[in-house]
């Protein structure tokens, strides 16, 4: 049953509830490729929201564009396009939905209720109309490079894709409001890794920085939702080279060490060397919402309209997109003559945006450092992130298309992997352990997994190992005779156990693929590497005791030690299971 909409008699009125009950099929389009066609949001309606915008009533726009989307999205016919609002609204949605004014720098349920409806607007968009029919290429693009009038993006609405829609549609105009200008994350921000760097920076740190990362982990999830349908789309139609994904690295800054950077935004982890590289992407973003004493003192003061002094007329507006507390203009749509709105500079890959402010915050957390070396990268969310993160990287530095027509962009995927373990072999055991376990990590494709782990033991192995790989893919006599009889480079438990992990992946990884054989070679393999591991890290803890070394790790060994057994024991399974 196609709902019923009633247009509010004014343009400051609230619109309709947007509908809850949409239809499920829209939900799983994702997975089943299956997404609606589009077309423009009418001239009359835009310019209703746009009055909203104005205003700065962010609620009611999203719950009337809801409204508009839900309704045409609920016809029967499938292929029935849906209406969709163009690039510029979209890309003020995701600025909303995690700024800090709205989200972290406020107690106000209203404000926090606008970055929820732009939240639920981005998500209805990419379930329905998916990820290009929406013109997510046009709006998720950084100020510095606009696709806009490139090849690569193109507006959704040519006349040729509407012959049938005859009123006039809303022209992807600029917006007025600052938050679709100077206060824009796709201004703020230089490109896509400094976001990602400056949110898993968030993630690996208390207080504050836990507090934002709560809101770009829901933005990073949504955005790789995004980029993960797009690259697939593309490729299916073998135009790799216009995905989202592929823009965001080609043209991100640093030349020949862009893949180096991208890596370390991928692995940021708190430290005062990734804070400085990765700042906050707004200013004042670490600031703790104001006091109510101090919001009541703002309050007071005369009403001069010609002077423009409201006395407390939206005071809980006040100083919200100035510098120092500014005044009432910015809130509605009119920045002040303070607001910087210059784009980040181009002569520093990441601008320092509100330093002063970051390193006060930092500073005064004595543990902060500490804990950004240590942490296992910011807990599952943000580890799991990170690994789809990864596992989007892989397919571009494989793909043929994109690695003769720009050699030199990205690396070729065995120097990606080479990188892959620059960054992962120094990680925590229990971080180490989730990327490479199969059992742990669901996000790498089996053959992706082998490669990483194969790239890692080639570098961990001791010296007695082969040197030259007899083939290039992952065989059953490679792992019997290259791999499986061998310890660690290191004669440490922590070493050992890494060494453990890595071979007990590539045995489940086979025998997942049913390309495991029981034989006698595979399991007098098997055994012999265990004896060989557990002894050397036993010698090596023999020789610390008698030697009055004090272990300051204890705690640290005995885990390592207890992965290094658990997991020749897994092998053992796994091996006495295939005569099964």
């Amino acid at each position: 049953m196609i709902l019923s909409m009633s247009l509010p008699t004014s343009p400051l009125s609230s619109p309709p509830r947007a509908s809850q009950s949409f239809s499920k099929a829209a939900a799983t389009g994702k997975a089943l490729g299956q997404y609606k066609p589009v077309r423009p949001l009418p001239f009359e309606l835009g310019q209703h929201i746009q009055t909203y915008y104005e205003e700065s009533l962010f609620t009611q726009a999203y719950g009337f564009l809801l409204s508009i989307l839900s309704n045409s999205a609920s016809s029967a016919n499938k292929y029935a396009p849906v209406i969709v609002p163009p690039p510029s609204h979209l890309a003020l949605a995701a600025t909303l939905a995690v700024h800090p004014i709205l989200t972290t720098r406020t107690r106000s349920h209203e404000k926090r209720e606008q970055a929820n409806a732009a939240f639920r607007l981005l998500r209805l968009v990419n379930n329905t109309a998916g990820p290009i029919n929406a013109g997510f290429s046009a709006a998720f693009s950084f100020k510095k490079y606009d696709f806009r009038s490139s090849r690569h993006g193109g507006s959704r609405f040519d006349d040729h894709d509407e012959d049938d829609y005859s009123p006039p549609a809303v022209a992807d105009q600029k917006l007025n409001t600052p938050f679709a200008g100077p206060e824009s994350i796709w201004t703020r921000a230089e490109d896509l890794w400094q976001v990602v760097g400056w949110a898993f920076n968030c993630s690996c740190l208390p207080g504050i920085y836990a507090a934002r990362w709560g809101y770009w982990r829901l933005w990073l999830q949504f955005l790789l939702d995004v980029l993960e349908t797009d690259w697939h789309i593309r490729c299916r139609t073998d135009r790799p080279e216009e995905s989202l994904l592929w823009q965001y690295i080609e043209l991100a800054p640093g030349g020949n060490a862009r893949s180096r950077r991208v890596l370390r935004a991928i692995f940021a982890d708190g430290s005062s060397k990734s804070l400085n590289e990765f700042r906050e992407v707004f200013r004042h973003e670490l600031k703790e919402p104001a006091n109510e004493a101090d919001r009541m003192k703002k309050r007071e003061g005369d009403v001069n309209v010609e002077a423009e002094v409201y006395g407390d007329y939206m005071a809980q507006d006040e100083s919200d997109l100035s510098e120092e507390g500014e005044g009432d203009h910015a809130a509605v749509g009119r920045p002040s003559k303070r607001l910087r709105t210059r784009t980040p500079s181009a002569h520093r890959v990441t601008p320092r945006t509100s330093a002063g402010s970051l390193r006060s915050e930092y500073e005064n957390d004595p543990e902060g450092d500490a804990m950004g070396s240590t942490s296992n990268l910011g807990g599952s969310d943000a580890l799991q992130l990170r690994l789809r993160l990864l596992s989007l990287l892989s397919p571009v530095s494989a793909h043929p298309t994109l690695t003769s027509t720009s050699p030199t962009t990205f690396p070729d995927l065995e120097e990606l992997h080479t990188l892959f373990v620059e960054f992962i072999k120094p990680l925590p055991l229990g971080t180490f352990l989730h990327i490479v376990a199969p059992y742990a990590n669901d996000v790498f494709p089996p053959h992706t997994l082998s490669a990483l782990c194969e790239s890692l033991l080639q570098r961990m192995l001791e010296s007695s190992a082969p040197s030259i790989r007899s083939e290039r893919l992952l065989t059953q006599t490679k792992l019997e005779v290259e791999y499986l009889p061998f310890a660690a480079g290191k004669n440490s438990v922590d070493a050992n156990a890494r060494v453990s992990l890595l071979l007990e992946a590539l045995l489940r990884t086979l025998a997942a693929d049913r390309h495991l054989r029981p034989r006698q070679q595979l399991m007098s393999a098997v055994e012999k590497g265990i004896e060989r591991r557990t002894s050397r890290a036993a010698e090596m803890g023999d020789k610390r005791r008698k030697g009055g070394k004090a272990k300051t790790n204890a705690s640290d060994e005995d885990e390592a030690w207890n992965w290094l057994v658990e997991s020749g024991e897994r092998m053992r399974i796994v091996v006495n299971g295939l005569a099964d």
